[in-house]
Formats: structure tokens, C-alpha cells, sequence
């Protein structure tokens, strides 16, 4: 921990089977901000040189852990995990117990923080992980375990949800080293949300304000309830028989469309429905 650079190195930890985005987002997210300025010196890690994505796609990574500083960041990314098998290495999870333990800031996104609770580094701290993972995290006793976020921070220990949430807590860490404003620029290169707050939950954005559908999701729906998309597409609209059944209701055949492919129009009106190529239907 003796290294001294200009740059701040940003170390992804591979698992196997890792999840693509997972590991993705947040390096393009803080390559993004290299081009606009930042200094960012972006590398990967893993017990192989060789990880096959459990996308099937396979990414290099260096098999021997960097010299560190305590300004470096080391993010353990996720993969799909198997019951009951340990996510990472254990030489992998003394590294990042050891680099936490030295001072340097650890994050994790979607299963990176079950290697953080296994590292210790979660003992007493609030964490969250993917909606489907937080029973598994709850076994850490240590672990305070935050349900329905989008990420949590602490002055060195930051966690994610995932998948996608990773680029959020990305722009969130780049924000506090550069600013909200530099953030915002690196944001609008990714073409996402400027800034979403930890606290803005994990359903996704189509679930908002569709309280005023008959029957429709409450605003404060969780994962899960988002299936009821394909039930639910306005008033008196729904599909008989099932998730996919066909639309019974006023103006159904006008209506018919995939699955959960439903767009609040105005709050209150109604909705406007797509089809598969993105073309409007309805009102």
C-alpha cells in the first residue's frame, strides 16, 4: 500500500460465469470519463486469465493482484452463481478483505456483494445485491441488508444491486471524485439517467405512477409485481387466461400487444400501447 500515482486505479474483480454487464457497465462508465478528463486507470483481475461470461462471451483479465494504493477502488462485479458454491476465489476474497482492511475503498455490483460480506467487510454495514440474491446476503449475520435500493455507501464500502445498477453507483463514485456536474457529462455519453439516488428502488421505471390503472401496480410495487404489466394494460384491459393470454375488454383489438410492452401516456388518461416494432396503438 505504498504506491503513490497521479491516476486512480479502478480494479474489476472477475468471478467466473461473470455477468457481462455486470462487469461492463462500470467500465464504461469510468472509461467514459477518461475521455471527458478523468483520471481513471481502468484494469481486471481474476483467478484465470481467460473468464467465460455466463453470456458466453469470453474477457481477459490478469491473474496477479496490482500493488494498490488506498485511493484505489477495487469493484468485485457479478456472475451467475450456483447454491451454495463460494462466488470467487479464496486468495481473490483475502485480497479484497486486505485492501479494505488497508484503507482503500471496495464496491461491489449485483452477486460482488456476497464476496464482501464473505471478506468481513460487510460486518455491521447496510448492503444491498440483485432483488433475487437478498435471502442469500441475509445469511451474512454481520450485514444490515437493504431490500428495494438501487445502491448503499458508506466513506469506503459501497454496494449495488445490479445489473444495470452498477452504472449508477459508477456515476455516483465519479460524482464524488469529480463532481455532479462532470458526472452528469459522463451520463449523457452513456445515455442514461444523469443521477438516480441509491433509494430509487429496483422495479423499473415502468412501474411508476400506474396506481391509477383499475387494478393496476401501486407506486411502491417491488420486483416481481412488474408481471402484472402483461395483466394490467388500462382501464377494463386485461388478458384472460394467464400472463399471456389474449386482451378481453373495450377497444381489445386495437390494443393487442407483447407481453408487459405498455407506456403511460398521461396520468390518469390511460395508455398507450406498442407493438413489436415500436409502432402506437390505441387512443
Amino acid at each position: 500500500m505504498t504506491v503513490d500515482r497521479r491516476r486512480r486505479r479502478v480494479l474489476i474483480v472477475l468471478p467466473p460465469r461473470v455477468h457481462l454487464l455486470d462487469a461492463a457497465g462500470p467500465i464504461q462508465a469510468f472509461a467514459s470519463a477518461n475521455d471527458l478528463g478523468g483520471d481513471y486507470e481502468i484494469s481486471t483481475v481474476a483467478d484465470t486469465a481467460t473468464v467465460t461470461s455466463h453470456q458466453g462471451i469470453a474477457l481477459g483479465a490478469s491473474t496477479t493482484w496490482p500493488e494498490l494504493s488506498t485511493r484505489d477502488l477495487v469493484m468485485v462485479v457479478g456472475g451467475k452463481l450456483a447454491a451454495d458454491v463460494a462466488p470467487l476465489a479464496d486468495h481473490l476474497v483475502l485480497r479484497v478483505a486486505e485492501h479494505h482492511r488497508a484503507s482503500g475503498s471496495v464496491a461491489s455490483v449485483c452477486a460482488g456483494a456476497l464476496t464482501l460480506a464473505q471478506a468481513g467487510v460487510l460486518d455491521g454495514l447496510c448492503a444491498t445485491t440483485h432483488h433475487e440474491l437478498l435471502d442469500r446476503l441475509a445469511r451474512f449475520r454481520g450485514v444490515e441488508v437493504a431490500h428495494g435500493v438501487l445502491y448503499t455507501c458508506t466513506p469506503r464500502v459501497h454496494t449495488s444491486a445490479g445489473i444495470a445498477s452498477g452504472i449508477d453507483l459508477s456515476l455516483h463514485l465519479i460524482a464524488h471524485d469529480h463532481g455532479p456536474a462532470f458526472a452528469a457529462r459522463v451520463a449523457r455519453t452513456l445515455v442514461v439517467p444523469a443521477w438516480r439516488p441509491g433509494t430509487a428502488g429496483q422495479a423499473p421505471f415502468t412501474l411508476m405512477h400506474r396506481d391509477h390503472l383499475d387494478g393496476g401496480v401501486p407506486a411502491s410495487a417491488v420486483p416481481g409485481e412488474q408481471d402484472v404489466l402483461g395483466e394490467v394494460l388500462g382501464p377494463g384491459l386485461r388478458r384472460a387466461g394467464g400472463p399471456r393470454g389474449p386482451l378481453t375488454g373495450p377497444a381489445a383489438d386495437r390494443r393487442e400487444a407483447p407481453i408487459g410492452v405498455a407506456v403511460v401516456r398521461d396520468r390518469g388518461v390511460g395508455v398507450t400501447v406498442h407493438d413489436e416494432d415500436g409502432f402506437r396503438r390505441g387512443p
